[in-house]
């Protein structure tokens, strides 16, 4: 059988009786420390993640800015994601805050531990158009996008109504959204049109049923 014999730790000197060197406050000690470094690590890397996702425009906002819509300042600072998978749509003029409304809501869910993703109507257009016709690593980079978009824990869609309308887009957007609605992932979203525009402008293959979806599933 071990026996325990009488050990000086040699981290604080102390007389103690243990199979281990260190005294049992040491080993406390340097766990904490250990939990504690662990932690300030992470903070880091969701802040050089953040850093990297969200465009240095929106980082910081002045909300008493008189252009910015009180709405916009409201759900910012309030809005979270419902268990049922409802997303949030904000429609408006352009300049009203919509889109830094979404990125303040973005940060805070990114700093809670939540999966987000922004993608903006232009970049879904280019999206949409080199899966057919680019090069291969392009046609790849789209897709694995795309894929990306329609399983992302938190998606922003900004600005829809922006890219030009074709059937290959409204296409796109319109799976995306299917795809999130079926599986109940929150769908944060900005546009500067009315449904019925957007649905017009996306075309009758796809307009009318991406439409309704957003309406079903959002917050609006």
């Amino acid at each position: 059988e071990a026996t325990i014999t009488l050990k000086t730790c040699p981290l604080c000197s102390a007389q103690h009786e243990s199979f281990f060197s260190v005294c049992l406050i040491c080993t406390e000690a340097q766990e904490a420390e250990r939990q504690e470094a662990a932690a300030k690590a992470r903070q880091q890397q969701k802040n050089e993640q953040w850093l990297d996702l969200c465009p240095a425009n929106y980082r910081a906002t002045d909300w008493n800015r008189a252009s910015l819509h009180p709405a916009c300042a409201i759900v910012a600072s309030t809005w979270w994601p419902a268990a049922d998978g409802k997303g949030l749509g904000l429609r408006g003029a352009s300049g009203i805050g919509k889109t830094r409304a979404m990125w303040e809501i973005l940060k805070r869910l990114h700093f809670t531990g939540r999966k987000v993703m922004a993608l903006d109507a232009i970049a879904l257009e280019q999206a949409a158009a080199d899966r057919h016709h680019a090069t291969v690593s392009e046609n790849h980079a789209a897709r694995r996008l795309i894929d990306r978009a329609k399983r992302a824990g938190i998606l922003f869609l900004d600005d829809i109504g922006k890219e030009t309308a074709s059937p290959s887009v409204a296409k796109v957007m319109h799976d995306i959204i299917e795809c999130r609605t079926r599986e109940r992932l929150v769908t944060l979203w900005t546009t500067e049109r009315t449904g019925q525009e957007l649905g017009l402008r996306l075309g009758q293959d796809y307009g009318d049923g991406l439409v309704r979806r957003l309406r079903e599933f959002s917050t609006i």
